[in-house]
């Protein structure tokens, strides 16, 4: 199928961040020298949910558990999930066209249209001036409603698979099992915890590090060299603060190659007009398998 969806291209040196406004809002990929590190659904490429509801009645999918299309690339969530409907997350918000507004060369603004609450998702995503391989995506959810409601927000970002993720952890660390058998891939390597997404065993896990900085390495396919990806978000606060009682979560898809490096912001309660928000940093550099052991032991 061709693919008719519009791009827009943030790049500064050998980083290129690849945004679709039309669908939710997306970073759809982020390149790096060359090399892609976003998954992209193939099933969907080229499809458009309507433009202003975002609904898509059918859509081609191997996840037949899951009833709502898996785009790709990184979104914003509303958290905890009890705000989506029919067990997926609101169409208007996830895969609904976002008004885009250009803040400089390097920065975007992309806005949503309203839920039935009333909410709005913002997203402005920036490249760094100043650090090479470097970005940044503000996440914001208003209440343009009249009633107060508790909301946080949620970044959802799709590596493609093999990926090995780590945070650190420390003894009161402990790793949530939602659902799936996921002993087989984890391990602890130093004072970091290790989740290895390098095949199709579906499963979540959650847990409330003890650092706001993550790591995910990607290897480079035919190669002895990878990414490494190091994502940032302001300093935690206690587990309770956050809708799934953990900042942190990591799922691997069984039905595609990917799995998902996902940070919550804090829970609020926000009256009308008022908006809750989260900051999450990245940065891109090369590496290699050992090196990056090295970076947790």
């Amino acid at each position: 199928m061709k693919n008719t969806w519009q791009e827009t291209t943030l790049t500064r040196g050998d980083l290129s961040l690849i945004l679709m406004p039309s669908i939710g809002g997306r970073l759809m990929d982020v390149v790096y020298k060359g090399h892609s590190l976003l998954f992209t659904n193939p099933d969907l490429k080229g499809i458009h949910a309507d433009s202003v509801t975002g609904e898509l009645n059918t859509f081609p999918t191997r996840a037949k558990h899951v009833p709502f299309p898996l785009w790709g690339g990184e979104k914003t969530w509303l958290a905890p999930e009890r705000y989506w409907q029919d067990k997926g997350p609101i169409p208007v918000l996830d895969s609904a066209a976002y008004h885009v507004e250009w803040l400089g060369a390097h920065s975007v603004k992309m806005t949503s249209p309203k839920n039935s609450d009333g909410l709005v998702i913002t997203r402005m995503v920036s490249l760094s001036e100043t650090v090479e391989g470097q970005f940044e995506i503000h996440h914001q959810i208003t209440n343009e409603g009249a009633d107060v409601v508790k909301v946080g927000c949620w970044s959802v970002m799709m590596l493609q698979r093999n990926a090995i993720i780590a945070y650190k952890q420390n003894e009161a660390s402990k790793l949530e099992t939602y659902f799936g058998e996921p002993a087989n891939n984890l391990q602890t390597t130093g004072c970091h915890g290790v989740v290895i997404c390098n095949d199709d065993n579906e499963f979540k896990v959650g847990v409330h590090p003890d650092s706001s900085t993550a790591l995910a390495y990607c290897p480079i396919e035919n190669t002895s060299k990878g990414l490494l990806l190091t994502s940032f978000v302001e300093a935690l606060t206690d587990a309770a603060d956050y809708a799934h009682g953990n900042a942190f979560e990591v799922y691997n898809s069984a039905a595609y190659p990917y799995c998902e490096l996902e940070w919550h912001g804090k829970v609020r309660t926000l009256a009308p007009h008022d908006a809750a928000t989260l900051v999450t940093t990245f940065c891109v550099t090369e590496s290699d398998e050992v090196a990056f052991e090295m970076l947790l032991s």
